[in-house]
């Protein structure tokens, strides 16, 4: 049994290149992709605004990040196994 092509070719014409062909493929992956974003886009704007909570103030002085430093050292040596052998 034949398998016949998707879409016919019009009378008289060949097939389209490799070049045409990749061509029209990321033509249609660009088209594909355009129609994503719009449809994603709608459904944002469907939701409608998010109110988010105020931000805390963060103040963080000397100290508390000299205590940072070394927890951050801690955690980064407890891995290798530094820590358990002193």
């Amino acid at each position: 049994m034949r398998q016949r092509p998707l879409f016919g070719y019009a009378a008289g014409t060949s097939r389209p290149s490799e070049t045409e062909l990749a061509r029209l493929i990321a033509e249609g992956d660009r088209h594909a992709g355009d129609a994503l974003s719009s449809v994603f886009a709608i459904g944002l704007d469907m939701i409608g605004d998010i109110e988010l909570p105020p931000s805390a103030a963060v103040q963080v002085d000397r100290a508390q990040m000299r205590a940072l430093g070394a927890l951050y050292l801690a955690a980064d040596l407890e891995p290798a196994g530094i820590i358990s052998s002193v």
